[in-house]
């Protein structure tokens, strides 16, 4: 089982939209997130700043990993 572990900042969604996106294009090996900057422009059309956040949001979402009711690790994404 995993729990996720994020706030409900307004970027949150904006994040997973990254993610999502990151994982449709193959970006993420395990747990290292290659994003294309370019494509994401392209694809999204937002502005640079508002993907740069948004990426930042994304690599601070922590999934909790549970085993036998208890908490046995977490998973990040990073660069």
């Amino acid at each position: 089982m995993v729990r996720w572990k994020f706030d409900d900042d307004p970027v949150t969604e904006d994040a997973l939209m990254i993610g999502e996106c990151a994982y449709e294009f193959g970006w993420i090996d395990i747990d290292k997130l290659n994003i294309n900057l370019k494509i994401i422009l392209d694809k999204l059309g937002w502005k640079r700043e508002r993907i740069e956040t948004s990426i930042n949001k994304l690599k601070e979402i922590k999934a909790i990993m549970i085993d036998d009711n208890k908490e046995s690790d977490i998973f990040l994404l990073h660069e």
